[in-house]
C-alpha cells in the first residue's frame, strides 16, 4: 500500500482529519464544546484562519455545529439517506465514519403475533425471526431495536450472527434481495422502566420512537421494526423521495 505523504497535505485538512478522528473515536462526544479556535491554533502551531477553515469543513458535513456567540459543538450522529437509497442503521453509520457496535439481547424464531402477521401480510402459522438489539457508538447506547422478519423470504437469515452482520447486507448477500422502500412513523415518548435501563437514561427521559415497515420489490413486506433512540445522542434525517 502506498504511504500517504501528509507533509504535502494542506494544514487545514490535516487539522480537519485529526478533529474528525477525535469525534468518531469518542474523545469529543455529542454535545461537547470544542476548545476556542485560538487554543486549537496554538496547539497545532497554525493560524486561526487555518483552524476556522478546518472547523467549517466539519460544520458543513454536520459533524460540528456553531452557536452564535457561544462556540462550536459536536453534533449528533445522524441516520440519513439519499433519494432512492434505503439505509439500515449500520450502513448509515458506516458512511458517516462512526464505529457501531451491536449487542444481541434476544434472538428467536416463533409464530407472529396477530399484529405482526397483519403488518408482514403472512398467516399466523408462518415462522418469523425476532431480534432485540442494543446499538452503541463509542460505548454509549443510542438505540434499542426490536425487529421482526418474514423468515420465509430468506430462510438463510436464521443462521446469521446479527451481533456482527447488518440485516440488510445479509439479506442482499444471502437472498439476492434489496429493500426498495420503507414506511416510517416517528413519535416523541418518555422512557419507561425497560428502555431507561437499556439506554442508560433516567425514567421519563425524552426518546424518539420509530416504527418501520420495510418492503422488497413488488411491495412485499419483509421487516417490521420498532426502535427507541436517545434524543441527546442521536438525530434522524428523513429524506422524501
Amino acid at each position: 500500500m502506498e504511504k500517504k505523504d501528509f507533509s504535502r497535505t494542506p494544514y487545514y485538512l490535516q487539522i480537519r482529519e485529526q478533529l474528525f478522528n477525535k469525534i468518531v473515536n469518542g474523545e469529543y462526544k455529542p454535545g461537547d464544546k470544542l476548545p476556542a479556535e485560538e487554543k486549537i491554533a496554538k496547539e497545532y502551531g497554525v493560524s486561526r484562519v487555518t483552524v476556522t477553515k478546518a472547523l467549517q469543513e466539519l460544520v458543513s458535513r454536520d459533524y460540528l455545529r456553531r452557536v452564535q456567540g457561544d462556540g462550536t459543538y459536536v453534533g449528533k450522529p445522524t441516520i440519513e439517506g439519499n433519494r432512492g437509497e434505503i439505509l439500515g442503521l449500520s450502513q448509515s453509520m458506516a458512511q458517516r465514519g462512526f464505529p457501531l457496535e451491536t449487542t444481541l439481547l434476544l434472538r428467536e424464531i416463533l409464530p407472529p403475533t396477530k399484529q405482526i402477521a397483519e403488518t408482514l401480510a403472512i398467516p399466523l402459522d408462518r415462522e418469523i425471526l425476532h431480534l432485540r438489539r442494543i446499538r452503541t457508538v463509542n460505548g454509549a447506547p443510542v438505540v434499542l431495536q426490536d425487529t421482526w422478519v418474514n423468515l420465509s423470504l430468506c430462510p438463510a437469515l436464521s443462521e446469521v450472527d446479527f451481533s456482527f452482520r447488518p440485516l440488510y447486507d445479509s439479506l442482499q448477500e444471502l437472498g439476492g434481495m434489496r429493500i426498495t422502500r420503507t414506511k416510517d412513523l416517528f413519535e416523541a415518548i418518555a422512557a419507561d422502566t425497560e428502555t431507561c435501563s437499556r439506554l442508560n437514561v433516567a425514567l421519563g427521559f425524552p426518546l424518539l420512537k420509530a416504527k418501520r415497515v420495510a418492503y422488497l420489490k413488488g411491495d412485499i413486506p419483509f421487516e417490521s421494526a420498532e426502535s427507541f433512540y436517545r434524543s441527546d445522542l442521536y438525530a434522524l434525517e428523513v429524506v422524501n423521495g
